[in-house]
């Protein structure tokens, strides 16, 4: 999992939303449990973000108002 947290690491050094980077991180970790390799996984979990299947923290908050 260390790359996974790597990962999230240097978006939040970034500047990327605590709460998202959080999703990102748990995604691409219960990729790599079920058998992908990381970059696999992180490609799975752009793709996702991309689709908006993983949404920005600034669209939650607009979602739940």
């Amino acid at each position: 999992m260390q790359p996974a947290v790597r990962y999230g690491l240097a978006e939040l050094a970034a500047g990327a939303p605590p709460r998202h980077v959080l999703a990102e991180v748990a995604s691409i970790s219960y990729l790599m449990g079920m058998g992908f390799r990381y970059e696999e996984a992180l490609r799975m979990v752009e793709m996702w973000e991309d689709r908006g299947f993983l949404r920005s923290e600034e669209s939650e908050e607009t979602t739940e108002k």
